[in-house]
C-alpha cells in the first residue's frame, strides 16, 4: 500500500482558523451489521440459559428447598414494608416502558422501538414456554405473597416474564443506542428485581433464569435485525482532529490492512499528511473476543490481561510508539490522541511515503533484510516486543529506508519469551519470500546466533500471527526448513518446543466423549446405596482373584516388552515399565502414552528409535490379531453352548456394509483422503511389515510377544469373570469372554483415557444383554474396573516416579 508524504518536523498545536470546509469522504459501509462479537454473546447467553434449565429440571427439589430458605430469610420483614416494596416495584415497572418509549421517540429511534418491542414479546413468550416445559414447583410462601393484594396491581406483577422482556430491551438498547443507555436500563431492571426479592415475591433461581432468557433473546433479535454501525463518521474524525490543533483539508478512508481499527488518510490545512486510526466499541469488543479466544486456545505466548478501557489501550499504543521512536526505531511520529464520537478514540500519525513489504513483488535484496533486522536489534536492545511483525507492518519508504508500524499489540519491558516470539515471527514472515537459508542468515547477521537459536522454541505455527501462519502453511514444508536451517546455522542440536496449545481438538473430543459416556452410565447408577451394599456382600475370594488377575496382565505386558525389545531388558524392569505405562495411559487415549513410554525406555537402553518404534508397531499389530482371534473363538464357543445368539440381522448388516463401502469409496476418490488417510495407512503398514521381516529371524522373540499378548487379554477376560462370580455369577465363561472382548474393543476405539466411560457402558450393556440382572451387572463391572483401572494408579505412579528418578525413562 502507499501512504502520503512524511513530515518529521514538530508541529505545535495552533488555534483552529476559519477557512474552507474540508473535503470529507465517507466510507462505504452498510448501515447495519452482524458482528461476530454478537454471535459470541449469543453463544454465552445460550449456554447460561441451557445450564439454568438443566439445573432447574434436574435439581428441582434442591432448588425448591433453597428458594424456601431465601423466602424465609426475607420473610422476617414487616408485612406493611413488604407490600410497600411490591407496590414500589410495580410503580417502577409501569414507569420504565413509558420512559423508554418517550425517549426513543424523542431521539427518532423508531426502528429501535420496534425491535425492542419485538424482543420483549419474544422473551416473555420464551420464558412462559420454558416454565411450562419445566413446571418447577413453587414454595408455598411465594404462592401466598403473589396471590395477595397490593396498592397498584395484583402482587404477581411484575412477573418473571416482564423481567425477561425487560432484559431483552436492555440488551437491545445497549447495542442500538449506546452502552450508557443499556447500563441504565439494566440498573432499573435490577432494582425492580431486588425489590421483588426483598418482598419475597420471587425466588433467585427463577429470577436468574428470566434475566438469562431476556439476554439471550435480546442478542438473538439484534443479530436478526442487524446492529447499527457505530464507527465514527468522517465528520466526527475531522472535528476530533481539529479540536486537537490539526484542522483538515481532506479526509478519506484508507484501503489498507489496519487490523483492529478503521484507517483514514488525512491532509491538514498546512499540507501535512497523516495516517489516522479510529477505534470504537466494536473494535474494543473484537479485541476482547480475540484475547478470550487466545486465552482458551493458547498458553505460554506471553499475552497480558486486556486493558480496562479503550482509552487505556490507545494510550498504551501511543506510549510504545513514542518510546520506540525515541529509542531509534524508525516509526512514524505520533501527532495526537483524541476522543471521537460518544465512545471512540483515534490515533494520528505522520504518514509514510512508501509501501508495506507484503506488496513488494519478487525477492528481497540483502540490504532490505539487513535494515529489517537492524530495526529488530534496536527493539530487542530496548526490550520492546512488537508482537505483530508480519510483512504488512514493515514499510519500505521511497527513500529506501525501512519503517516499523502498528504497536497496537506491543509490550514494554518485554519478557525473553515475547522477544523470542518476535524473532520467530520475523524469520517466518521474511522466509516466505526469501527462503529458509537467506531468512535465517539475515537474522543471524542482524542479532547473532544466540538470539536466533533461543527463538527456535517459538518457531512454530501457533506462535505466529494469522497472516504469517497462513503464508507459511501455503508453502508446504517451509516451517520444517526454517527450523532445520536455524539448527544448522546456530549450532542448536535439540530444542524442546514450547507447548502452546491449551486445548487441542483431541482434548475437546475426549471431553465430549466422556460427557456422552457419563450420560449413558448415569441411569445405571440410580441406586448407589444398593450398589455399595452389594459391593460389601461380594465374595472376597473372587475379589482377591480379580486383583491377582489384574497383576498378571502386567506380567504379560512385561513379557511382550522383553520379547520385542531390540536390546536386552531385565524382567523386573520390563514389568515396572509396563506398570508405569498404565499410569501414563490414564491421561492419554488408546494407549498412546504407554507406547511412547516404551519407546523412551528402549531409547535409554541404547536402541535406535526407528527400530524400537517398528518393533512396538509389530507388537501392537499382534495384539490386535490376538484380540480378534479370541473374539471369534469366544463368539463361536458361546453360540455353541447357546449362551446367546449373536447373528446379525440381514438388513442392518447390509446397511452397515453399504455405509462402509460408500465411505471408503469417498475417501479413495478424494485427493485429500488418498494423501492423508490412505498414504498414512500404507506407510504404517510398510513400517510394521519391515518389523515383521526383522522378527521373522527371531522366532523365540515372536513367540514371546504372542504369549505376552495372549496373557494380557486372557487375564483381563478372567478378571471380568471373577468379578461377575463375586456377585453370584450365573453366566457361562464363554458368554462373559465374548462380552469382554467386544466391550474392550469399543473402549479402545473411544478417545478417552483407558476407554473411560465407554468400557463401563459397553460391558454393562453386554452383560445385561446375555441375561445378567442389572443389579449384578453394574457392581460387577464397577469391581472389575476398580481392580484393573483405578487401584493400579497409585502403585503405577510410584513406579513411574522411581523410573524417572533413575533416568530409565
Amino acid at each position: 500500500m502507499r501512504l502520503v508524504c512524511l513530515n518529521s518536523s514538530m508541529v505545535a498545536p495552533s488555534p483552529v482558523e476559519v477557512g474552507p470546509p474540508p473535503e470529507l469522504i465517507e466510507p462505504q459501509r452498510p448501515p447495519y451489521e452482524r458482528s461476530p462479537v454478537l454471535l459470541f454473546r449469543l453463544l454465552v447467553a445460550g449456554v447460561a440459559v441451557l445450564a439454568g434449565m438443566v439445573l432447574t429440571a434436574a435439581a428441582s427439589e434442591t432448588l425448591l428447598d433453597l428458594d424456601a430458605r431465601v423466602l424465609e430469610l426475607f420473610g422476617g420483614l414487616p408485612d406493611s414494608f413488604e407490600r410497600f416494596l411490591v407496590g414500589l416495584s410495580q410503580f417502577v415497572a409501569l414507569l420504565l416502558p413509558a420512559i423508554v418509549t418517550i425517549a426513543l421517540l424523542a431521539l427518532r429511534q423508531v426502528r429501535t422501538l420496534v425491535v425492542a418491542a419485538v424482543g420483549a414479546g419474544i422473551a416473555a413468550a420464551a420464558l412462559a414456554l420454558i416454565d411450562g416445559v419445566i413446571d418447577a414447583p413453587r414454595p408455598p410462601a411465594l404462592v401466598s405473597v403473589i396471590t395477595g393484594d397490593t396498592w397498584i396491581l395484583g402482587a404477581a406483577f411484575p412477573s418473571a416474564a416482564y423481567l425477561a422482556g425487560g432484559a431483552a430491551v436492555a440488551t437491545i438498547l445497549a447495542v442500538f443506542i449506546g452502552r450508557r443507555w443499556g447500563r441504565l436500563a439494566w440498573a432499573a431492571l435490577l432494582v425492580v428485581a431486588l425489590f421483588r426479592l426483598l418482598a419475597s415475591a420471587t425466588v433467585p433461581a427463577h429470577l436468574l433464569l428470566a434475566l438469562g432468557v431476556g439476554w439471550f433473546v435480546g442478542t438473538a433479535v439484534v443479530l436478526a435485525f442487524g446492529a447499527p454501525d457505530h464507527a465514527p463518521t468522517a465528520r466526527m474524525v475531522a472535528d476530533a482532529l481539529a479540536s486537537t490543533g490539526l484542522p483538515l483539508a481532506r479526509l478519506a478512508p484508507a484501503s489498507v490492512d489496519a487490523r483492529g481499527s478503521t484507517p483514514w488518510f488525512a491532509t491538514t490545512t498546512d499540507g501535512t499528511a497523516l495516517f489516522v486510526k479510529t477505534l470504537g466499541r466494536d473494535e474494543r469488543d473484537a479485541d476482547l473476543l480475540f484475547r478470550v479466544y487466545r486465552y482458551f486456545r493458547l498458553k505460554n505466548v506471553g499475552d497480558q490481561r486486556p486493558f480496562s478501557s479503550l482509552r487505556r489501550a490507545v494510550e498504551h499504543e501511543a506510549l510504545v510508539a513514542l518510546k520506540a521512536r525515541d529509542s531509534g526505531v524508525r516509526t512514524p511520529r505520533v501527532r495526537n490522541v483524541a476522543t471521537v464520537g460518544p465512545d471512540g478514540m483515534l490515533l494520528a500519525y505522520e504518514a509514510i511515503d512508501g509501501r508495506s513489504i507484503d506488496s513488494i513483488e519478487g525477492d528481497f535484496d540483502d540490504d532490505l533484510l539487513a535494515q529489517i533486522w537492524a530495526q529488530m536489534a534496536i527493539l530487542r536492545r530496548e526490550r520492546i516486543a512488537h508482537r505483530d511483525l508480519r510483512r504488512a507492518n514493515i514499510f519500505l519508504g521511497v527513500d529506501g529506508h525501512v519503517w516499523i508500524i502498528d504497536f497496537g499489540f506491543s509490550e514494554l519491558a518485554a519478557s525473553d519469551r515475547l522477544l523470542q516470539v518476535d524473532v520467530a515471527e520475523l524469520i517466518a514472515s521474511t522466509g516466505v519470500v526469501t527462503g529458509a537459508d537467506r531468512a535465517v542468515a539475515a537474522a543471524v547477521a542482524g542479532i547473532g546466533k544466540e538470539a536466533v537459536g533461543q527463538s527456535l522454541a517459538m518457531l512454530q505455527p501457533l506462535a505466529l500471527a494469522g497472516a504469517t501462519h497462513k503464508a507459511v502453511a501455503e508453502q508446504h514444508g517451509l516451517m520444517g526448513e526454517l527450523q532445520e536451517e536455524v539448527r544448522r546455522q546456530t549450532g542448536v542440536e535439540a530444542v524442546a518446543y514450547e507447548p502452546l496449545a491449551r486445548v487441542s481438538a483431541r482434548t475437546a473430543l475426549m471431553l465430549v466423549s466422556s460427557l456422552i459416556a457419563l450420560y449413558v452410565l448415569i441411569p445405571q447408577f440410580t441406586d448407589v446405596t444398593g450398589m455399595v451394599r452389594q459391593l460389601g456382600d461380594a465374595e472376597w475370594d473372587w475379589v482377591a482373584l480379580t486383583l491377582v488377575l489384574s497383576f498378571i496382565s502386567y506380567l504379560g505386558a512385561g513379557t511382550s516388552l522383553m520379547s520385542f525389545a531390540p536390546t536386552r531388558v531385565p524382567a523386573v524392569q520390563a514389568v515396572e515399565v509396563s506398570l508405569a505405562g498404565s499410569f501414563v495411559n490414564r491421561v492419554t487415549p488408546a494407549g498412546v502414552g504407554g507406547m511412547g513410554l516404551n519407546v523412551r525406555y528402549l531409547q535409554k537402553r541404547g536402541a535406535e528409535t526407528v527400530e524400537a518404534a517398528s518393533r512396538l508397531g509389530v507388537n501392537s499389530l499382534l495384539g490386535v490379531m490376538i484380540h480378534l482371534s479370541l473374539t471369534v473363538l469366544f463368539l463361536l464357543w458361546a453360540r455353541k453352548e447357546g449362551s446367546f445368539d449373536f447373528r446379525l440381522p440381514k438388513v442392518p448388516a447390509l446397511v452397515a456394509l453399504l455405509v462402509v463401502l460408500v465411505g471408503a469409496g469417498v475417501v479413495f476418490l478424494l485427493p485429500w483422503g488418498r494423501q492423508r488417510l490412505l498414504g498414512s495407512a500404507v506407510r504404517a503398514l510398510r513400517h510394521a511389515w519391515q518389523g515383521v521381516v526383522d522378527l521373522a529371524h527371531e522366532p523365540a522373540h515372536l513367540a514371546g510377544m504372542i504369549i505376552g499378548g495372549t496373557l494380557i487379554t486372557a487375564s483381563y477376560l478372567c478378571a471380568l469373570y471373577a468379578a461377575v462370580s463375586a456377585f453370584g455369577g450365573g453366566l457361562a465363561f464363554s458368554a462373559v469372554g465374548a462380552v469382554y472382548l467386544a466391550g474392550s474393543a469399543i473402549g479402545q476405539a473411544a478417545p478417552t483415557p483407558g476407554g473411560l466411560g465407554a468400557v463401563e457402558a459397553a460391558l454393562i450393556a453386554g452383560l445385561i444383554s446375555v441375561g445378567l440382572d442389572k443389579e449384578v451387572a453394574v457392581p460387577a463391572v464397577l469391581l472389575f474396573r476398580l481392580c484393573t483401572f483405578w487401584l493400579p494408579i497409585l502403585p503405577a505412579w510410584a513406579v513411574f516416579t522411581r523410573l524417572t528418578r533413575r533416568h530409565l525413562i
